[in-house]
């Protein structure tokens, strides 16, 4: 194979989905217990386009292993992303619905038989509901969203890949996130957070064999001093340096078959002028089996163990809440109907259980149907 690292050719579509997720547990607050159900349902949309931009004749007759050496591919990428969210949390003002922030992104590829680059730009526009209820926020952890909105983001990148042997690559990618100012309660309309920017880098090595597959990475950030007005008292602090190490794997065992698995581990550090500096670690770890019904029906069951050794409970506002885990069952089933047509199916449930709390429980759904033009 001469190339392949990211999608090629020119190519248009639409993606659109629809999300459930459902939650109960208990609460204790001011030495009361007390119970807590709440819901999100999420459904997002996006269209990309892709076009080359050295076409010519008969292009599309040229098979991989007939491209000739040397010859490099460009293409453009556009791509719109937006969502309609609805969270409602069991208690008074615990319902935030509307608009997530919409993204725009452009991405220019440049490949060669060696390697390759991209050079991309997005930028989030604040539609989302930024200005929610304390507790309509969710935990770390559960459901698919913990906050609505960010206010508006410009993210630059580029990525770059490099072949080391036919089966090999080296995969590089640094990208530098500007984030702009907001307010973010309903509750009072003199909080506002001044958030710092974000530095990011990845760094990974593949490997693509005829029967396994691997990847081992490293990805690292670094995040700006956060300013942040709480109950009309400001205050700063900064979320500091983060990394994560990583490895996946995914080997054949039969024709039909193959068996997945990867674990992560991760650190970060942060400081406040109101609390001590904090250290964050966290791992998870993940098993699980593909299998190929027919060539266009496969299905997926993954079991996966998620712990950290401290939390934030945005639902009622609480720092450093102590350690928790989640554990997670997961199925999924792929469906590709035609050529231009695909359907993926999911079921989640999981579990989290964090020190002196009773834990929480949930399931979550996910339909999604893609259609390329």
């Amino acid at each position: 194979m001469a190339h392949g690292f990211w999608n090629f050719g020119s190519s248009r579509g639409i993606q659109f989905g629809m999300l459930y997720d459902h939650t109960k547990g208990e609460e204790r607050r001011d030495g009361m217990a007390t119970a807590h159900r709440g819901h999100q349902t999420y459904f997002p949309l996006s269209v990309y386009m892709a076009e080359r931009l050295d076409r010519y004749p008969g292009q599309d007759k040229i098979s991989d292993a007939a491209w000739p050496h040397g010859d490099a591919r460009h293409w453009l990428e556009t791509g719109l992303s937006a969502g309609w969210l609805g969270s409602y949390q069991n208690g008074p003002q615990g319902t935030s619905a509307g608009l997530l922030d919409m993204a725009l992104s452009v991405r220019y590829h440049s490949e060669h038989p060696t390697g390759g680059m991209i050079y991309g730009l997005t930028v989030s526009l604040p539609t989302g509901q930024h200005r929610s209820y304390d507790k309509a926020r969710v935990p770390q952890g559960l459901a698919f969203f913990q906050d609505f909105g960010a206010g508006w983001q410009i993210v630059p990148e580029m990525e770059g890949v490099r072949r080391v042997t036919e089966g090999d690559s080296v995969h590089a990618k640094l990208s530098y996130e500007v984030r702009r100012s907001y307010d973010y309660r309903k509750e009072s309309w003199d909080d506002n957070v001044d958030p710092g920017d974000i530095i990011r880098g990845r760094l990974s090595y593949r490997h693509i064999g005829e029967r396994e597959q691997a990847e081992t990475w490293l990805r690292g950030s670094y995040t700006g001093r956060t300013t942040q007005t709480a109950d009309g008292e400001p205050g700063t602090y900064r979320d500091g340096a983060e990394f994560e190490i990583g490895w996946a794997y995914s080997g054949r065992w039969g024709e039909k078959d193959d068996f997945e698995a990867y674990t992560t581990y991760g650190h970060q550090r942060r400081t406040s002028a109101v609390w001590e500096a904090k250290a964050t670690d966290d791992n998870e770890i993940a098993i699980g089996v593909h299998h190929m019904a027919e060539p266009s029906v496969h299905w997926q069951v993954l079991a996966s163990r998620f712990h950290s050794t401290t939390g934030y409970d945005t639902l009622y506002r609480e720092a450093d809440t102590g350690a928790w885990t989640r554990w997670s069952l997961l199925t999924r089933v792929d469906w590709q109907a035609s050529s231009t047509e695909s359907w993926a199916f999911s079921l989640e449930r999981y579990r989290r259980r964090e020190q002196g709390r009773v834990p929480y429980q949930g399931v979550a759904a996910a339909l999604w149907y893609t259609h390329a033009f």
